[in-house]
């Protein structure tokens, strides 16, 4: 064997080297890709179910909502309804009312300050009775 020969074999041993060197990143590179798309195969799988869940949640919103304006024109008309009733009441006992008013009105300047004894009580009692 000449040396050309043991440096040409030599020469392919450290090319091998180099090639199973280099192979070595290439295939955890790979590996690495492999996780990436079961991740992202996952991701995908969960985030479905999430779009389904927040879908079905909407349409329970949307439903209460429904409810919640049933419940609204219910208390708007109820309302109208009492806001008659005290207008029927009004018209019918706000005159003398009004007249209950006026005559506590004018007998409210005679009137002295709160009583602190009871013979003052017995002077205002005397008082409206002339």
């Amino acid at each position: 064997m000449a040396i050309q020969d043991i440096t040409s074999i030599l020469g392919c041993v450290l090319f091998a080297a180099l090639i199973i060197l280099l192979a070595l990143p290439l295939i955890k590179l790979a590996k690495t890709f492999d996780r990436a798309a079961k991740s992202i195969d996952d991701l995908t799988e969960h985030t479905v179910n999430l779009v389904d869940e927040t879908t079905q949640l909407v349409k329970t919103g949307n439903q209460q909502l429904d409810n919640v304006d049933r419940i609204t024109s219910n208390v708007a008309e109820a309302t109208d309804n009492v806001l008659a009733v005290v207008e029927l009441y009004s018209g019918i006992i706000g005159k003398p009312l009004k007249s209950v008013k006026v005559f506590f009105k004018k007998f409210a300047g005679k009137l002295p300050q709160k009583p602190k004894k009871i013979s003052e009580i017995i002077d205002i009692v005397k008082a409206f009775k002339k």
